[in-house]
């Protein structure tokens, strides 16, 4: 196994015992459906010139609310479950290699 592999073991097998839902859901959130949803918002206020209400008004905060609230189920939730069974899927294969190299040297 190269540096890179033992690095990835080393460094997941501490992360996973220090996994939070919440926090990766929350940093997802924050860092992609927010920007996300403003810029659909965006587009469809100012370059599609959707005005059934105005844009400062509490039909468009709840319009917006509802989008954020989607985006975040579905972007946030499969993002977290993508990225734990993805590095976790890794881990295990690592581990396997790694336990099969120790095999072939005793």
């Amino acid at each position: 196994m190269d540096a890179e592999e033992l690095a990835f073991l080393k460094d997941w097998e501490v992360r996973r015992k220090r996994w939070s839902w919440g926090k990766v859901f929350f940093n997802t959130v924050l860092y992609a459906v927010v920007p996300m949803v403003l810029t659909i918002d965006f587009i469809n206020f100012f370059i599609i010139a959707d005005t059934n209400f105005g844009f400062f008004s509490w039909e468009h905060l709840w319009e917006f609310i509802k989008t954020l609230f989607i985006f975040s189920l579905i972007i946030g939730s499969s993002f977290g479950v993508f990225y734990w069974y993805s590095n976790e899927l890794k881990f295990q294969r690592l581990t396997r290699k790694q336990e099969k190299e120790k095999k072939n040297t005793h």
